[in-house]
């Protein structure tokens, strides 16, 4: 599907390039070819993108109401928001998306998955990027509404880590109360060990960042915190320093006996299978992928409450 969707958005920046100059009669009739163009969307159960909880279907029933369901032509407003900066066919899909996105917060206020939780609303923003091939694409780049985006960014990341950096040290110490129980060794420990998943992954992401420098000021809190075991399970070799696991790739997913993408390396969040092989290879116990489950959902809930009563 994703090379048909290719196709569509070629045959969508054609259309919107001929509406352009195009008469009032024309440009009624390349409304109606717009529709034919996504028609093979509809009613399509896929999922649009992975991460998102949109199917292709939704995405042709929310492109239909943009192109008919307004006074003003969606070209129109292309036209006069972008001013050809961006291109239709990314426009177009990203306004359905930020239509879906409002309906899903409406139906979901509560329980919303993290990528679509943020406060502000999405902004489509036109990326220039020339592949290995030397050839030039544009893609969507999503950013927040508002002033000084980069610093807001950049603190919010701040926050996070050293909420991050907190629980992890808090986790290494006894007596620790994690979902109303008090000293829990079996809870504490997997918490420890989806902090560890957290931590080599916030390595890999800040890399020549200037979080780097706050990692640095608790490497040693960090690296006696973490299960040291548990990274070296995941690591191509063991990591003892933040500029090790900063550097270090992971594993291939065949070693854990993902057969999918085998020779691909290890993702975050990890596969269940990465625990399962760590409690059978390293702990001698076994582990259900539904325990799994219901503990990474348990730090996510911890970790979002030092998030929600952080004092920075």
């Amino acid at each position: 599907m994703s090379k048909n969707i290719g196709k569509i958005k070629e045959k969508l920046d054609e259309l919107g390039r001929e509406y352009t100059n195009a008469s009032a009669a024309k440009k009624q009739d390349i409304l109606v070819r717009t529709a034919d163009v996504i028609s093979s969307l509809a009613g399509n159960d896929a999922k649009y993108q992975k991460e998102k909880p949109f199917k292709l279907g939704e995405l042709y029933d929310s492109m239909v109401d943009l192109i008919f369901s307004s006074k003003k032509s969606i070209f129109d407003k292309y036209t006069e928001e972008y001013k050809g900066s961006a291109t239709f066919s990314g426009y177009l899909f990203f306004s359905a998306e930020n239509r879906l996105k409002d309906k899903y917060d409406k139906e979901h206020p509560v329980t919303k998955i993290s990528e679509y939780d943020e406060k502000e609303r999405m902004q489509f923003i036109s990326v220039e990027i020339e592949n290995e091939d030397g050839e030039t694409a544009y893609f969507p780049d999503i950013l927040n509404d508002g002033e000084d985006t980069v610093t807001k960014k950049y603190e919010q990341q701040e926050i996070a880590l050293c909420c991050l950096i907190e629980l992890i040290a808090l986790l290494s110490h006894q007596g620790v109360m994690l979902s109303g129980r008090k000293d829990n060794e079996s809870s504490r420990e997997f918490m420890r060990l989806l902090c560890t998943e957290r931590f080599t992954h916030v390595c890999k992401q800040i890399i020549g960042n200037k979080l780097h420098d706050e990692l640095k000021k608790s490497e040693m809190t960090l690296i006696n915190s973490i299960n040291i075991d548990f990274a070296d399970h995941v690591q191509i070799k063991p990591c003892r320093s933040i500029e090790e696991f900063e550097t270090i790739p992971y594993k291939s997913r065949k070693y854990f006996g993902i057969a999918q993408s085998g020779e691909k390396e290890l993702e975050v969040p990890f596969d269940a299978k990465v625990y399962i092989t760590f409690y059978d290879y390293i702990l001698h116990k076994s582990i259900s992928n539904s325990l799994i489950s219901r503990k990474r959902k348990e730090f996510e809930v911890l970790l979002n409450s030092f998030l929600s009563n952080s004092p920075i």
